[in-house]
C-alpha cells in the first residue's frame, strides 16, 4: 500500500537533501517545458490561421472569372508600353 506524503514530509525529503543547483535546475526545466508548451500551441493556432487563408485564396483563385481577371492583368502588364508607364518618374 502507498502512503501518500504530506507537504511538510515532501519539504523534509526533497528540499533538505537537494543543493540550491538542484533545485534551480528544476525550476529552470520545468519553466522551459511550460515557455516550449506554450510556444508549440502558438504554432500550431498561427499553422492552423495559414491553412484558413491558404483555402481562401485557394478557393478565390479557382473560380473562373478571376482566372480571367489574372490572366488579363497578366497579359497586359507584359505589354511594353505598360512596362513603360510604371517607370515614368524615374529618372
Amino acid at each position: 500500500m502507498v502512503k501518500l506524503l504530506s507537504l511538510k514530509e515532501w519539504y523534509t525529503l526533497i528540499l533538505k537533501n537537494m543543493d540550491f543547483l538542484q533545485i534551480a535546475l528544476i525550476f529552470l526545466i520545468i519553466l522551459l517545458g511550460v515557455f516550449l508548451s506554450i510556444t508549440g500551441i502558438q504554432v500550431f493556432l498561427i499553422l492552423k490561421d495559414l491553412k484558413k487563408t491558404l483555402d481562401n485564396i485557394n478557393e478565390l483563385v479557382s473560380r473562373e472569372d478571376t482566372k480571367e481577371k489574372i490572366t488579363t492583368a497578366i497579359q497586359k502588364s507584359s505589354k511594353p508600353q505598360n512596362s513603360r508607364r510604371l517607370f515614368k518618374n524615374v529618372r
